[in-house]
């Protein structure tokens, strides 16, 4: 019940107040995955053909709009699972495979534990009204919001949609340690290919109020 409830926070819209950080065409979101070093620390290369955004819902009702990379944003405003919208096209594939991952862990600077997964789905498709990306198969991986330690700095919580292949096995995963996922390894095992859409946030320690 719990992984179900989970899994709809990522495709519920906010449909109270919220503010947005600007339309971004893809150029920029290229730009900005280079700039801030994800290509090539996280992926070799990156060439977007669909917008992603996420949503962050907050207790008061309001929300943000993250459609820009590279936002930050207060560690204890992402621990719920966003909702994510992806603008495609008007004929995109059946099938997605959805992931989140922090590659500053513990820190940038110090990164032993690239990456954590904090988000791990497959079988997603996109409403092709709404644009909401929805699963109704188990997920793999539910989302774990930012938990960076104090004095590590920001850290990059990155979102990648990739086309899901025919027969995708993820068998050889240990779904339970979520340390030291090799992203591109990963990857290739699955053969998943290049990510076709992505966004990211960075978040930094938040002391206790």
């Amino acid at each position: 019940m719990l992984k179900h409830l989970l899994s709809l926070l990522l495709v519920v819209p906010a449909v109270l107040g919220h503010s947005s950080h600007g339309r971004t065409d893809l150029t920029s979101v290229k730009e900005a995955f280079k700039a801030d070093e994800i290509v090539p620390q996280i992926i070799p290369r990156f060439e977007p053909i669909a917008q992603a955004t996420l949503t962050f819902n907050y207790a008061n009702g309001s929300s943000v709009v993250i459609s820009g990379p590279g936002t930050r944003i207060q560690r204890n405003d992402a621990q719920i699972a966003p909702a994510i919208t992806i603008g495609y096209g008007r004929h995109p594939p059946k099938y997605y495979v959805g992931v989140i991952v922090d590659p500053d862990a513990p820190s940038r600077q110090n990164p032993i534990r690239r990456s954590i997964r904090h988000y791990l789905a497959r079988d997603l498709t996109i409403d092709r009204k709404t644009g909401f990306l929805k699963n109704f198969t188990a997920v793999a991986n539910e989302y774990r919001g930012p938990n960076p330690p104090a004095g590590s700095g920001g850290h990059r919580y990155i979102f990648f949609l990739y086309k899901q292949p025919k027969n995708l096995d993820i068998s050889f995963l240990d779904l339970n340690n979520r340390t030291n996922f090799n992203l591109a390894e990963f990857v290739e095992k699955t053969g998943l290919g290049d990510p076709i859409a992505g966004n990211y946030f960075v978040s930094e320690y938040q002391a206790p109020a």
